[in-house]
């Protein structure tokens, strides 16, 4: 597992934990998508291969907060998008978290855990001081595939209540996993969270993953100091959502 940072101890960590909801929110308005396409899409499902417009890559990546909304000490890392690509059903690679070892789950990032089932993507990490805390994923399905991803998800969650993880020092962290469903949040939603267990618990990074179903659309967000930031994954899982949705947030 992975230890936590000094900064993660410090009041400046604190001041600054609510940098994942500030990046979303403080563009307003600039973020609004035609709510009528969105329908629209909806309405008409994409087949054979050909992507919902409001879901590829390069729409996704509009909704995603940009440098020039961020505030002081926070950045945008590790931004990348699939452009106006689409991957068909046929093309997906093998799923990789049906078989992850429950070791996976203590580091598990937004992009993992919407990766096997995604088309096209947007995804950034949002840095406080030089130090990653956050990855927002937004991410276009082929019908039916973003539930298949929140059931992976859970599944893998449920077979790993509870787990050991290798330290950097080869001995074993133990830990436990849930994973709550969020009624009201978007079509679909599920709240992972990993807590180490002994003695030196809290020297561990302790994540939580959230994932969001949109139609065929994915809203994930993983938070590496969720005990620290006053549920700021909740609230940004909450903006991209309705952001997915066309509602001016």
């Amino acid at each position: 597992m992975n230890r936590r940072t000094t900064l993660a101890k410090t009041a400046a960590y604190l001041a600054a934990a609510g940098a994942i909801t500030t990046s979303l929110t403080a563009c307003g308005s600039n973020h609004q998508t035609d709510p009528g396409a969105s329908r629209a899409a909806a309405q008409n499902p994409a087949t054979g291969g050909a992507p919902d417009p409001t879901a590829t890559g390069s729409a996704l990546k509009s909704l995603l907060p940009a440098g020039s909304d961020l505030a002081s000490g926070v950045t945008v890392t590790d931004a990348a998008d699939s452009g106006s690509d689409w991957t068909t059903p046929d093309a997906l690679a093998a799923p990789r978290l049906a078989g992850a070892d429950c070791a996976a789950l203590p580091q598990i990032t937004a992009d993992e855990a919407s990766g096997d089932y995604r088309a096209s993507h947007a995804k950034e990490t949002i840095t406080v001081h030089n130090t990653p805390i956050a990855q927002l994923v937004l991410a276009g399905t082929n019908h039916g595939d973003a539930q298949r991803q929140i059931d992976e998800v859970k599944a893998l969650a449920d077979r790993c209540r509870t787990f050991s993880a290798p330290n950097s020092d080869g001995t074993s962290v133990g830990g436990t996993v849930t994973a709550t469903a969020l009624p009201g949040l978007g079509d679909e939603a599920l709240d992972v969270r990993v807590t180490a267990t002994g003695p030196n618990a809290a020297a561990y990074q302790q994540p939580e993953l959230i994932l969001v179903r949109v139609g065929d659309k994915l809203a994930v967000v993983s938070d590496n100091y969720p005990s620290q930031d006053n549920g700021s994954a909740l609230k940004a899982a909450e903006v991209l959502a309705a952001r997915l949705t066309g509602q001016p947030v």
